[in-house]
């Protein structure tokens, strides 16, 4: 009895909501005119491009072609290397020091 009382109720309040607009308009043109189609790319080049060389810029178009997988593994064996590196200059800075081939201002 309660469940027919509400959904009596819902047919009430939802006959209160009709709408007598028709919508066998036709739809507005919100973009009638087509303009030309927007480059790609800006043909000037910005301040950051000039100042790439070419290897960089051969280096940032391989990177760019790369899938997110290989993406993270060029940048995992990238930490790698600079890990050993800082390992490597570690040591060597240690050996300078205790040869004292390094000024006593380091």
């Amino acid at each position: 009895a309660v469940v027919s009382t509400q959904s009596t109720g819902n047919l009430r309040k939802m006959s209160k909501l009709h709408s007598n607009e028709s919508l066998d308009r036709a739809s507005p043109e919100l973009w009638p005119e087509k303009g030309p189609p927007l480059p790609l790319h800006n043909s000037t080049t910005s301040a950051w491009e000039a100042e790439l060389e070419k290897d960089n810029l051969e280096m940032l178009q391989e990177l760019s072609s790369l899938t997110s997988a290989q993406l993270k593994d060029k940048i995992d064996t990238l930490l790698k290397l600079s890990y050993q590196l800082g390992v490597l200059e570690r040591y060597e800075m240690s050996r300078g020091k205790f040869l004292n081939v390094l000024p006593k201002a380091l």
